[in-house]
């Protein structure tokens, strides 16, 4: 259960400062983005063959599936040029700022908090382009809800962050398959009891809800630009329910992904028995009173895109 018709990503990650770190834990969600009937039409609408084609979306693709980190710049420098010579063409720009937040979220070795300051802007600005070239694209409020979120977070501005918040709400209301999953991850790491966290309990329920009565829609499926996208939801479903101190529920998740289709050739299965075998400690490190020792939920790890994405 995840959204991305190219992919929300997040990460907390420990090579650049303590403030780009908690940035780049902006949102990082696993769906496909193929057509599909049903609520996916109209956020496809915008979608064109030629920016689906174009060789900079097809790199986007290539390094992501591959987890090819070293090719991120050059994809970025491609999806800048495509863009700046297809202003109008919205996919292309969506996935500059997804390519731009991938980057963002595992940063290379030596990043530097300016460089990746510049680097969350370009997340900003594309994913806000993007929205406008097609305010018809339901999805792009998982990416661009939590980036704001995030920023506001960061700056100590509340307006910043409640807009974010309602573009979530008001995305997950359009899109309940999509959004609510990104909606969930934005609020995993408020403090456990806090009316922030049991939202995102709330958020990821209902998400699991709709996903249930509407299993073939992409956001809920394992597809060709996520063909992990189940086993790496399970993984966050479970980490988010130990954290809240379900342990039947998180044990439940966490078994599921075993039995799933492509478990076999997933590449993350030893971080999932990895939680199993310490769920008890887990979830009781979770609920003490040290918010210091809590495990690291999986959208907080340099997994966070590559457990739904990578082939």
């Amino acid at each position: 259960m995840t959204r991305l018709t190219y992919s929300p990503f997040s990460s907390r990650c420990g090579r650049a400062s303590a403030a780009v770190a908690a940035f780049a834990s902006l949102s990082m969600s696993c769906a496909s983005p193929e057509p599909a009937p049903g609520p996916s039409a109209d956020a496809l609408a915008c979608r064109t063959a030629f920016s689906t084609g174009h060789d900079a979306s097809i790199a986007f693709w290539n390094a992501l599936e591959s987890n090819d980190h070293a090719a991120q710049p050059a994809v970025i420098a491609g999806l800048e040029a495509a863009h700046t010579a297809h202003p109008e063409e919205a996919e292309l720009e969506l996935l500059l700022g997804l390519a731009q937040l991938w980057m963002l979220a595992d940063p290379p070795e030596g990043a530097d908090a300016a460089a990746m300051g510049m680097l969350a802007g370009g997340v900003l600005t594309h994913l806000q382009g993007a929205q406008e070239t097609c305010p018809t694209d339901s999805r792009i409020a998982a990416w661009l809800g939590p980036v704001l979120v995030r920023m506001g977070r960061l700056t100590g501005n509340e307006t910043v962050r409640m807009q974010g918040m309602t573009i979530l709400e008001e995305g997950a209301e359009k899109n309940p398959e999509f959004v609510l999953f990104s909606l969930a991850m934005v609020l995993a790491d408020e403090p456990v009891g806090s009316p922030a966290f049991e939202r995102a309990v709330d958020a990821l329920r209902d998400n699991i809800s709709v996903c249930g009565a509407a299993s073939s829609d992409p956001a809920c499926t394992n597809g060709p630009r996520a063909a992990h996208n189940i086993q790496g939801s399970s993984i966050f479903m479970g980490d988010l329910f130990a954290r809240a101190g379900d342990i039947d529920s998180a044990r439940a998740f966490y078994e599921s992904a075993r039995t799933t289709p492509g478990y076999d050739t997933w590449n993350d299965q030893a971080m999932l028995e990895e939680r199993l075998t310490n769920l008890e400690m887990r979830v009781a490190f979770s609920q003490d009173a040290d918010p210091t020792n809590d495990p690291l939920m999986v959208t907080s790890t340099s997994h966070a895109c590559s457990v739904c994405h990578a082939d």
